[in-house]
Formats: structure tokens, sequence, C-alpha cells
């Protein structure tokens, strides 16, 4: 999803992190593609038609210029035990972005960890999947996210609870639909440094499947350690929520709409997609806000 955003509005961000994550159009609409080829048959992903129908969507306005891409900078992860998705689709996209002109991609495939967010000392051990898909793996993946795209940061401090807030998300939804009809949950969240004035970098924190609100909580805000970056560096960090349904939108695991059950035909990724829609909507208000 976090790839789907990054294409579709490379103009207006600087990168992007991408965890456990495939090439940008991989599923193409199908869910059987989406659990074959973009989980575990990398093999079987045609880079050459993917950039093709990016090149198309680009040329209809529907994304922004490919162009735009090259100076992104972008984290990629993918442990060495993840059974979900397979690191071969990782490094599927990775030659995607150099295609298109990415150098500065930071990469880590030699972290023993499962499926899940890793964190130095928090979570499940470091090799297994299982809910909160939050797994501790001896080193700080938001750390590492982070100064890839925003380069050299001050460490991490305690964030502090009281700046963790929340909002609903109806205001950003496109012509403030509900958000369960997108499959969003009426809450967001989202991380207030203490001393952020204005001018802030605003940062989007997508969590994976499975790591609903009904399914974790708030592990996934709290415990992945975005927080503590934030607090040091005064970046903004807001946290959109995924909600499962199972008939209209069919999305039983909870996940970002990263295959097309959200969406007519392809729009799921590009600007049309009502789930991009929302966060671009979201990143612009915080930009915007006068604090």
């Amino acid at each position: 999803m976090a790839a789907q955003y990054q294409f579709a509005f490379s103009s207006e961000i600087v990168g992007a992190a991408i965890f456990a994550g495939g090439p940008y159009f991989c599923a193409q609409g199908n869910v059987f593609l989406a659990l074959s080829a973009c989980s575990k048959d990398p093999g079987l992903i045609s880079l050459t038609v993917l950039e093709e129908e990016a090149a198309v969507f680009a040329a209809s306005m529907t994304i922004d210029p490919l162009a735009d891409l090259s100076n992104h900078r972008v984290y990629l992860f993918s442990g060495r035990n993840d059974q979900t998705v397979y690191p071969g689709v990782v490094q599927k996209l990775e030659q995607m972005y150099r295609d298109f002109g990415i150098s500065a991609i930071t990469t880590n495939y030699t972290s023993a960890a499962g499926h899940g967010f890793p964190t130095i000392n928090y979570g499940n051990p470091c090799g297994t999947t299982r809910s909160p898909y939050i797994t501790a793996c001896g080193f700080d993946g938001a750390g590492q996210a982070l100064q890839a795209i925003y380069g050299p940061l001050n460490r991490p401090v305690q964030w502090i609870p009281k700046n963790l807030r929340s909002m609903g998300t109806k205001q950003f939804t496109p012509g403030g639909v509900s958000p369960s009809i997108l499959s969003m949950d009426d809450t967001m969240y989202y991380y207030m440094p203490t001393n952020c004035r204005g001018n802030c970098p605003v940062h989007v924190a997508l969590h994976g499947c499975q790591q609903t609100q009904a399914d974790i909580g708030l592990e996934f805000v709290n415990n992945t350690g975005y927080n503590n970056w934030a607090e040091a560096n005064n970046i903004i960090i807001l946290y959109p929520f995924i909600v499962k349904s199972r008939l209209i939108p069919v999305n039983p695991e909870g996940c970002w709409d990263w295959w097309g059950y959200d969406s007519l035909l392809n729009t799921y990724v590009t600007k049309e997609a009502p789930q991009l829609y929302t966060i671009n909507a979201m990143i612009r208000h915080f930009k915007n806000a006068i604090l």
C-alpha cells in the first residue's frame, strides 16, 4: 500500500519505507495474483508488464509523472523467515525502483525475522509470524526507515502519551462518505511532537494485515518505535486504520487495499483510489495546519 501511495502521489513526498511489500500494481486487481505471485512466487512477477502499466497510468495523469520518483529515498525490509511475503517479492520491488531511476535505496534482507514489524526488544521472538505481528529482532525498524528517508536524525527519546491524539476519519474521505464503506476505521491517530510548531515533516505509518484496532488495539501505534523518533525530531506521525469487513468490501484480514477490493477496475493504485485519496487528505491537512 505504501508503494501504491508513493507512485500515485510521487510529486508530494520524498520517499517511502516498505516492510514486506511487492511491486507497484503487482496484483493487477486480482486476489489470486495477490496470494500467489505477489506473496510467494516472485518468479511469476513480470516487471515489464507492471512498469508498462505504470507508464499508462502516468500518461493518463491518474498518477504523478514517473520521473518524480527518481529523487526519492527508499527503505526496504524483508525477513529471511518471512513465509507470508517472500523476500524475492520485495527484491522485485527494489528492481522496479531502480528501473525508474531511484538509486537512494537502503535494504535490510539479512534479519532472521518472520512476517512482522521489527523492533529492538518488543514483540514476539524474531523468527515468528503471529499476532500482533511485531517482532523483537534486535534492531529498530522504525529508526532505520525514517533515517533512510529523512537522513541522519537525533537519537530517539521517550514519547509522551499526551502527544498521541485521535481524530475522526470521515472528514478526510471522498465526499465525506462513511469510512466503513472504504473498510477504514472511524478513528485515526497521530503523534504530535512537543516542539513541533509548524512545517514539520509528516510521515504516515501504515499497519499490516491483521493489525487493526480490533485485532491488536494500539500496539502498532505504541510499540513500533515511531513515536520515540518523532518526539526527538519533530516529525508528525499519522496512523490511519483499516477495519475488517466480510462483505462490501470483502476484507476479512483487515488489509489495506493492495489488490483492488475497494475500487472499480484498477483504480486502486491511482489517485482515484478512495483509501489513497483519504490518506492524501490527511497529509495535506497536517501539512497545512497551524500548530
